[in-house]
């Protein structure tokens, strides 16, 4: 079974490749995996000398040989998660609102 990782509204899923056709990513030290609607609430994944990050049709992957950490700046808001090594399709949870029936990204 594959694993899976949250970190607020940050999904992280264990796939066995990254799509053909994936862009690497230049990143040092972390990369921003979820947006936030308020200061330091992002969510970012530590980026190590072996961490490589890829971006494929507005999708980050993240292919991993040392554990990682995904955190939040401000430790207050979200745990400080452990990222075995493996590669990982970073998605944002979604919610229905039933007011305008549509879609959307989970805020929080």
């Amino acid at each position: 079974m594959k694993r899976m990782v949250k970190h607020g509204e940050v999904v992280l899923k264990e796939v066995d490749s990254i799509p053909g056709g994936a862009k690497l990513v230049n990143v040092k030290d972390f990369v921003i995996i979820g947006e936030s609607e308020t200061k330091f609430n992002d969510h970012r994944a530590q980026v190590l000398e072996d961490t490589l990050v890829y971006e494929y049709e507005g999708t980050l992957y993240i292919k991993n040989q040392t554990e990682l950490k995904v955190y939040c700046p401000n430790p207050v808001r979200h745990a400080t998660e452990t990222l075995p090594d493996s590669i990982w399709k970073v998605d944002i949870a979604q919610e229905f609102d039933y007011s305008t029936q549509e879609k959307r990204r989970v805020a929080d």
